[in-house]
C-alpha cells in the first residue's frame, strides 16, 4: 500500500509539472482523441505537426524557423516505378491509443509500417514466418511492431515481435485499422489505432496530467533501460514472400535495388518522443504537448560507412549497337537493331571488377539478366580513365530470357558493380523505351 501511493504521489508531482510548465503547442496531444481521429483511411484528421515529412513553410507555421528542419520523403524516389512509392508517415496519440497513418502507391505489391519502440527488435526480416522478406535493419531502426498490408485489401495487419526471428499476430479485434489502396491510384493511406496495452502489455496505469484524476486511464513506460522514442519508417515491398523493397521512407544510406533479389538496407527511421522525463525519473506518455518534440532531431539513422574506393558507376549512356556514334533511348526488337550501352567506373578502379546487367519492368518485375558478376579489367586503363563498357558484350535486343520480344513500353536497365563476385557498391540505372 506504501508503494503505490508513493508511485501515485510522485506521478502526481511529475504531472503537475508538465501542466504548469509547458507552453501550449498546436496539434496538442490529449486524453482522448477519439472524437477527432477516426481511423477510415482518410489523413485529414492529422494535423500537419503531426506528419513526419514537412516542407519549410509548414515548419515555420507551427514553430519557430530554426527549430524545423526542412527534411522531406520525394514522391518519386521508388527504385521500381512511381506507382511503388512511399509518400508520409502520420503519427498522434492518446491516453488509451497510438494513431498512425501512412500514404503511399502500392500497385500489385504491400506496405510495412515499422515501430520501434525498444532497444531490441528485428535486424532482418529474412527468415521470418510471415512476411518474410528481403530487408535488413541497422541499429537506428530495430522494429518490435509492425503494421502490414497488400495491394486491396482492407484491413492491414499488426504483428508483435516476440523474438529475434518470430512474430506473432495481434487478434484483429485488440485494435482498429483501415487500408484502402487500390492499383494504382494515389493519395491512398493505411491507418491505425494501437493500444498502448498492446505495446507495453505490462505497463501500469497512473493519472493523466490534464486532470490529475487516478481515475482517467494513461500509462506509465517502464523503467527500463531499452524503452526508447518512437522510431516510425515505412517501407514499399514486393508482394512475393523474400522478395526486397522498392522504396523506404525516410531515405536510408542505400537506395533499393531494381532487382527485388537484393535486400534493402532500412537504416533511418524518423523519431518522436513521447516521453519527456529525465533519466531516471518516472516516464509516460506525455499530453498537452505537441506531438513532434522539436527539441531533438527529428531522423537518426546509422553512421555512414567508409566508401570503397574505386569500383563506383559514374555514368550510363545508351546507343545503337549498330551504330555507337548515335545516341538512342529506343530499342526495335522486330527489326533486330540492339540497344547497345556503357559505363565508366571512377578512378581510382581495382584490376578486375565484377559487373552485373539487368532489366526490370517499370512495375520492378524481372525480365532478363544480360550477364551477372562478369569480370572486367582495368588494368589497362590508366587513372583517370578506370573501366569503361565493352560494345561487344554490353548490348540488348529487347527480348526477355525466354528470348522472345516484349511489348513496346519503358524499361530500366541497372548496372551494377563491385570487387568481387556477390558484392554489390555501386549502382546505376537508365530507362530504355522498347518501340515495336
Amino acid at each position: 500500500m506504501v508503494g503505490t501511493q508513493t508511485l501515485v504521489r510522485v506521478v502526481l508531482l511529475v504531472a503537475v509539472g508538465i501542466v504548469l510548465g509547458r507552453t501550449p503547442a498546436l496539434a496538442q496531444s490529449a486524453a482522448d482523441l477519439s472524437q477527432r481521429m477516426i481511423v477510415d483511411a482518410l489523413v485529414d484528421d492529422y494535423t500537419p505537426v503531426e506528419t513526419v515529412f514537412r516542407n519549410a513553410d509548414v515548419c515555420t507555421l507551427v514553430a519557430p524557423p530554426d527549430s524545423c528542419a526542412a527534411e522531406e520523403e520525394p514522391a518519386d524516389d521508388s527504385a521500381w516505378s512511381l506507382l511503388q512509392d512511399t509518400t508520409q508517415i502520420h503519427v498522434t496519440w492518446d491516453a488509451e491509443r497510438l494513431y498512425l497513418a501512412a500514404n503511399a502507391t502500392i500497385s500489385g505489391h504491400a506496405l510495412l509500417l515499422l515501430l520501434d519502440y525498444t532497444s531490441e527488435g528485428l535486424s532482418a526480416m529474412s527468415n521470418l514466418h510471415a512476411w518474410r522478406r528481403a530487408l535488413l535493419f541497422g541499429p537506428a531502426l530495430r522494429p518490435d511492431a509492425l503494421v502490414a498490408v497488400r495491394d486491396a485489401a482492407r484491413t492491414p495487419e499488426l504483428w508483435r515481435v516476440t523474438g529475434r526471428e518470430a512474430l506473432e499476430r495481434v487478434a484483429l479485434d485488440d485494435y482498429a485499422g483501415v487500408a484502402n489502396f487500390a492499383g494504382e491510384a494515389a493519395g491512398r493511406a493505411l491507418e491505425v489505432a494501437i493500444p498502448w496495452r498492446v505495446l507495453f502489455p505490462n505497463a501500469p496505469r497512473a493519472v493523466s496530467p490534464d486532470t490529475l484524476a487516478p481515475e482517467t486511464p494513461m500509462f506509465v513506460l517502464p523503467l527500463d533501460s531499452s524503452i526508447r522514442g518512437l522510431r516510425l519508417a515505412a517501407v514499399v515491398v514486393h508482394a512475393q514472400e523474400g522478395l526486397g523493397a522498392a522504396d523506404v521512407a525516410p531515405d536510408g544510406r542505400e537506395s533499393p535495388s531494381l532487382d527485388p533479389r537484393v535486400p534493402t538496407l532500412a537504416d533511418r527511421a524518423a523519431r518522436v518522443d513521447w516521453d519527456a522525463q529525465g533519466e531516471g525519473a518516472l516516464r509516460f506518455v506525455d499530453f498537452g504537448v505537441a506531438v513532434q518534440t522539436q527539441s531533438a532531431p527529428r531522423f537518426v539513422s546509422d553512421a555512414p560507412g567508409a566508401p570503397t574506393p574505386g569500383v563506383r558507376i559514374e555514368e550510363v549512356f545508351t546507343f545503337r549497337a549498330d551504330e555507337p556514334q548515335v545516341a538512342t533511348r529506343s530499342t526495335l526488337p522486330d527489326v533486330g537493331i540492339e540497344v547497345g550501352f556503357s559505363f565508366r567506373l571512377a578512378s581510382p578502379a581495382p584490376d578486375v571488377a565484377y559487373l552485373t546487367a539487368t532489366v526490370f519492368s517499370m512495375r520492378g518485375e524481372h525480365v532478363i539478366d544480360l550477364y551477372r558478376d562478369e569480370p572486367r579489367s582495368c588494368r589497362a586503363l590508366p587513372a583517370p580513365y578506370g573501366c569503361y563498357g565493352d560494345v561487344a558484350r554490353d548490348r540488348w535486343n529487347g527480348h526477355d530470357a525466354r528470348g522472345l520480344p516484349l511489348p513496346g513500353g519503358v524499361y530500366l536497365l541497372q548496372l551494377s558493380a563491385g570487387p568481387s563476385p556477390g558484392v554489390v557498391v555501386s549502382r546505376a540505372s537508365r530507362t530504355i523505351a522498347v518501340v515495336n
